[in-house]
């Protein structure tokens, strides 16, 4: 009485001992099956135009391993797809639309696990869509001051040419 042998994963050409009878639904090796578990996913600032690719990953604990599916939770942005690149990794990517923007977006991608029961992990993550830069150029009369916005922790840098003649050799400041 409750032995079992079983072809695992479903389908497999392996036999293994199941720990646990299940008749009619899957076969499992464990009766203990744990959630996989979502590596955190930093918040993101970028400016319209800007293609957002991130690389997601998940770890599962079982043995032998589980497959992990990748998704986006209801309410992703519009354009925003996500795509297993391996066996505990997916890829994100989003490149928001002029109507997206300016605008903040939380976004939740969830990962799932084919376990008896399937069980699941979801992180969220903040994108913050900005308008391109406008530079606003003023004068006195003697001076030209070019100003553009600025996001924070990101680094800048200003090139310059003596003349627009070709062929132009671009100096930083």
């Amino acid at each position: 009485n409750d032995i079992s042998q079983g072809r695992f994963p479903d389908g497999s050409a392996t036999l293994e001992w199941m720990p646990i009878t299940t008749p009619g639904s899957a076969n499992a090796l464990d009766s203990d099956n744990t959630a996989p578990v979502l590596d955190p996913i930093p918040n993101v600032v970028l400016t319209l135009g800007q293609a957002l690719i991130l690389a997601v990953t998940a770890d599962d604990t079982e043995v032998p391993p589980q497959t992990l599916g990748f998704s986006l939770a209801p309410g992703a942005p519009i354009g925003a797809t996500i795509a297993p690149t391996g066996a505990t990794e997916a890829q994100f990517d989003w490149t928001p639309s002029p109507e997206q923007a300016p605008g903040t977006n939380t976004i939740t991608v969830v990962v799932t696990d084919t376990g008896v029961p399937p069980l699941s992990d979801q992180v969220s993550f903040t994108v913050v869509v900005l308008l391109p830069p406008v530079i606003d150029i003023g004068t006195d009369g003697q001076t030209i001051t070019l100003s553009i916005p600025v996001i924070d922790g990101r680094t800048y840098q200003v090139y310059y040419a003596d003349s627009l003649e070709a062929p132009i050799d671009w100096q930083p400041l």
